[in-house]
């Protein structure tokens, strides 16, 4: 309630839960991994949150110590499974349009471009991922293993899988 009023927004990364669950748990125990990481709380409280990682350049973008992959964040954020197969707090889990709005519109409000990108509309940068199967969609399994297609930026292709 405190950062709803001062108006605090956040830049999270659910890598953290996935990976360093089971040793915080482990540490803090369970009991006290209860706002560890609490995007369905901020969220139902108005709180604007981004999705973000650090950036690893050089490593695996799913296997390096703080995964990049925001396809694979998003999983995170949506199932909060640990790299133990434990669930930690189902309660905070979010929704898959609340994980893409992390990663899009709630990103480019946090650093004041919401008026240029974040969203595909008129008048907006041509930026887009095209991917491999629908987000909206597939099983919630299947969002870790999204892989893009092509990528676009201000409307031209500067990147194409093979045989693209």
């Amino acid at each position: 309630r405190k950062m709803q009023r001062l108006g605090v927004a956040v830049d999270v990364q659910a890598a953290w839960l996935h990976l360093d669950g089971p040793a915080l748990s482990r540490v803090f125990g369970t009991g006290n991994m209860r706002y560890f990481f609490p995007v369905r709380t901020m969220i139902d409280h108005g709180i604007n949150v981004a999705g973000g990682s650090d950036h690893m350049l050089g490593y695996d973008k799913n296997l390096a110590v703080n995964p990049f992959n925001p396809f694979l964040n998003m999983w995170m954020a949506m199932t909060r499974l640990t790299t133990e197969g434990v669930t930690l707090y189902p309660e905070e889990k979010i929704t898959r349009e609340e994980a893409l709005k992390m990663y899009t519109v709630w990103a480019a409000w946090q650093e004041f471009s919401e008026q240029r990108k974040g969203s595909i509309e008129k008048g907006k940068l041509a930026d887009l991922v095209v991917i491999d199967r629908d987000f909206l969609a597939c099983p919630v399994e299947d969002i870790r293993k999204i892989e893009p297609l092509m990528t676009i930026v201000n409307g031209k292709a500067v990147y194409s899988a093979a045989g693209i």
